[in-house]
């Protein structure tokens, strides 16, 4: 409380009664040093007196309090020995908010000073009130902000098939949300780091999308990845730029897959617990690979036969698309199409499981012999297919027998000997490259024509053989088990 009084015995008076009510009082006699004070000191009380030494007078002294933001919180009480209306009109005009008549009774000065620190208390409640609405009113658009990122991310994972512009989005929303220097996804490498997603702002330069930075640098990458939690890291980072980063464990089938970043280059440039709200992002990361992974899973289910596991007549027939695509001219392109022999024998003596058994034993000694570039597949019921790029009809029928042989030489569980017939075609043989799989079908046909359990080429010209409407009807329009 500053009191400015030139007369001692109002100012004994005065200081007696304040310092009894507890207060601590200031005294100065003149209007400059009551401002200069005002400005040094933290005061929340002014009794002037009208009458003051010096250049200002205490109505003047009020009106300069009041034209001053940092003074007009002030509670002025105006004391002066006019008791006329005129002095009280023109006390309260120049801003004072009480005014007391000297010589003043000790018990009625100290009831209005009083009045004035009620109001001084209620003034600083309602700042309170205030101010914690004004933090209250910026933690909810914060959280409105994070919570639009955050449907903006979900709506992005839910319609991506792959995850890459998650990555990106992801980067550029921690940034904006955590108003960061930059924001990066990294995946963990072998010994090193490589950034997925990147985005800065405000014109900082950090690691773009496919560089790596290298493992034992004390990154915040690394900490997220050795303790698979998210941290909050304050202090220079190894290369100096930044000096406060979050991060957070981006999870993938149980293992720490990489993090979510984000960097301040100011110290406590990060609000507090961004590595929990950089955790909500991760989360999004990890749930955008595993859809991408699932979708996967589905599109590749979509390509197997469920039965044997071999990739199904949509796989092959993709597969021979993609093979006349890369063809080169006059290269060779060859196809060998096995049934088995007289599988409904099989099925109708032991049963339909045990004829599942048989296709599964197949399946898997079809696949010991296939290489790197090359198909077996399971077109439906008993027939496979072996697409060979790359490889002529004679080499082809080399290996079609070699599978013939390893099927029909080691007996089945319960069936015992199962042997199958064999269709090889090259598209060089054939007039149309269209016509690899009806050319090969019908190679098929007159192995089961001849007797079965044998392999047989076709020649130029195969394509225009007549087929006996009577025999069984091979290829995509269907097969009778022979």
């Amino acid at each position: 409380m500053l009191l400015v009084e030139p007369n001692h015995l109002s100012t004994a008076i005065a200081v007696r009664a304040l310092t009894e009510a507890g207060h601590a009082v200031t005294h100065v006699e003149d209007g400059e040093s009551a401002l200069a004070e005002l400005h040094t000191g933290d005061y929340d009380v002014l009794i002037t007196a009208w009458e003051l030494a010096g250049a200002l007078s205490g109505d003047v002294l009020c009106r300069r309090i009041r034209a001053d933001a940092a003074l007009d919180r002030l509670r002025v009480l105006m004391l002066t020995s006019h008791d006329s209306n005129d002095h009280l009109i023109a006390a309260l005009d120049a801003g004072a908010d009480d005014f007391i008549v000297k010589p003043f009774h000790v018990d009625v000065f100290t009831a209005r000073v009083r009045a004035a620190m009620r109001v001084v208390l209620l003034e600083r409640e309602r700042n309170r009130a205030i101010e914690s609405l004004r933090r209250r009113e910026a933690a909810f658009k914060e959280i409105a902000a994070e919570q639009a990122a955050l449907r903006r991310v979900t709506a992005t994972v839910a319609r991506s098939r792959t995850p890459e512009g998650v990555f990106s989005l992801v980067a550029r929303e921690v940034a904006r949300v955590l108003g960061c220097d930059g924001g990066m996804v990294v995946r963990n490498g072998d010994g090193h780091f490589e950034v997925m997603g990147s985005h800065a702002v405000r014109g900082s330069t950090i690691l773009g999308i496919g560089e790596r930075f290298e493992a034992g640098q004390a990154t915040i990458a690394e900490r997220v990845a050795r303790g698979g939690v998210a941290v909050n890291l304050n202090g220079a980072s190894p290369d100096g730029r930044w000096h406060s980063r979050a991060g957070a464990p981006i999870h993938v089938d149980g293992e720490v897959w990489g993090s979510v970043v984000a960097l301040a280059g100011e110290v406590d440039g990060l609000p507090a617990g961004s590595d929990q709200r950089v955790a909500r992002f991760a989360e999004l990361v990890s749930l955008a690979i595993a859809n991408a992974q699932a979708r996967q899973q589905i599109a590749d289910l979509a390509l197997r036969d469920p039965l044997t596991g071999l990739p199904n007549r949509r796989a092959f027939t993709r597969a021979l698309e993609r093979a006349l695509e890369m063809r080169g001219p006059d290269a060779p392109l060859s196809l060998a199409i096995f049934d088995v022999d007289l599988f409904k024998r099989v099925n109708d003596t032991h049963g339909h499981e045990t004829g599942d058994h048989v296709l599964v034993e197949i399946a898997r000694r079809l696949t010991g012999v296939v290489r790197k570039d090359e198909l077996i597949a399971r077109l439906g019921g008993e027939e496979f297919v072996w697409l060979m790029p790359g490889i002529p009809a004679s080499d082809a029928r080399t290996a079609a027998e070699r599978v013939r042989l390893a099927i029909s030489g080691t007996p089945f569980r319960t069936v015992g000997t199962v042997t199958i017939s064999a269709g090889v075609a090259d598209v060089v043989l054939a007039e149309d490259p269209q016509m690899l799989y009806p050319v090969a079908d019908r190679a098929l046909y007159q192995a089961k024509k001849a007797g079965r359990n044998r392999t047989v080429v076709a020649d130029r010209g195969f394509e225009d053989e007549p087929v006996d409407a009577d025999a069984p009807t091979h290829g995509a329009a269907g097969r009778t088990t022979a």
